[in-house]
């Protein structure tokens, strides 16, 4: 039996089953009733002669209780329609297929995002890497920079001192 939350589901599912059915019947079902309105329209005048009031309210009573019972039972029938019509389609191999894509695709996509995970972590670490090795060369080449300057700097003495020291001795 279904659950009670999947009864509205199945209801609906038979409604919409059973209003497919019964609108193929429509055409035929209108030439009928078409035939007995005609029929009634020529007894309603005899009829409305013989009205008991106490009739038709006892009429009402049993109807309207009938209505309910039947309207319980056209629920439960209609659910079963539904609860077949569903199975039906989820035996379908096309459904069966669907869901087999469905589940390779979704297996795909979390490899995917794992490789794309692991990637960047990759990236990330070498990046890392790289920026350290950059810093650490940029230091090297500051450091050599600054002591061929001190070098530069001290041959620009020595050699203007030299410089001196023969042009004192020349002059």
């Amino acid at each position: 039996m279904a659950t009670t939350l999947s009864k509205p589901f199945y209801a609906a599912a038979g409604g919409v089953d059973l209003a497919v059915a019964k609108l193929r019947q429509l055409p035929v079902k209108a030439a009928e009733l078409q035939n007995e309105l005609t029929r009634t329209a020529a007894e309603l005048p005899a009829k409305a002669k013989r009205l008991d009031v106490d009739a038709i309210r006892g009429t009402v009573t049993r109807t309207a209780g009938a209505a309910s019972d039947r309207a319980n039972e056209t629920y439960d029938e209609l659910v079963e329609r539904g609860r077949k019509l569903v199975t039906a389609i989820r035996n379908q191999s096309a459904t069966q297929q669907l869901e087999a894509q469905v589940r390779q695709t979704s297996r795909a996509a979390k490899a995917t995002a794992t490789t794309a995970r692991e990637s960047l972590s990759r990236t990330s670490t070498s990046a890392k890497g790289t920026a350290t090795t950059a810093k650490k060369s940029a230091a090297r080449t500051k450091t050599a920079a600054k002591g061929a300057a001190t070098s530069a700097k001290k041959a620009t003495t020595t050699a203007t001192k030299a410089v001196e020291a023969g042009t004192d001795k020349v002059g």
